[in-house]
């Protein structure tokens, strides 16, 4: 009898051990099922998402940037025209500078009178003596320079009297 009692105690260990594992393996299971349920449920929502995304997104069209490499192009070339005229015409100071210096001189507002020999450009002075005097030596260095166009007129430079608001002159105030 002792030992069917011993069977019976055996037994009901390893009844309890295994209910005891059984309940372990369905708390953990429960905990993964709902662990894919949350992953499934955010997957759902990227997926929507992009459905979305899809339905808003526009049609991609290459870059047409040919506007910008020609005005980069035009400005390169204008600066390089700007140094140029720096280069053979300004005096000692200016070789070193830069093109902030030069330009209130490209801004001058002044009068262009053309006939068939030459164009001559009157500017209006500088109210600073010492650009004044730069302007002076720009127009000199110029007009002994002999510069001629392309259409073969001489291009002469002088620095002229302060003007009026009145245009009278063939062409407007250019400042």
């Amino acid at each position: 009898m002792l030992a069917v009692k011993a069977q019976q105690v055996e037994a009901e260990w390893e009844v309890h051990h295994r209910r005891v594992l059984q309940t372990a393996t369905s708390v953990a299971g429960k905990r993964e099922m709902k662990l894919c349920e949350r992953s499934c449920r955010a997957l759902r929502q990227v997926l929507r998402q992009q459905e979305d995304l899809r339905a808003c997104e526009r049609e991609m069209r290459e870059l047409d940037n040919t506007k910008d490499q020609i005005m980069t192009l035009l400005k390169v070339g204008l600066a390089n025209l700007g140094m140029w005229v720096r280069d053979h015409y300004f005096g000692e100071s200016y070789q070193s500078c830069g093109w902030e210096r030069l330009v209130p001189f490209f801004r001058l507002s002044g009068w262009v009178t053309a006939t068939e020999t030459e164009v001559r450009l009157d500017f209006s002075p500088f109210n600073h003596r010492a650009m004044g005097r730069d302007l002076q030596d720009l127009c000199r260095n110029v007009n002994t320079s002999g510069v001629q166009l392309p259409d073969g007129r001489l291009l002469v430079l002088r620095v002229g009297q302060r003007r009026s608001g009145c245009l009278n002159g063939p062409l407007a105030n250019t400042g």
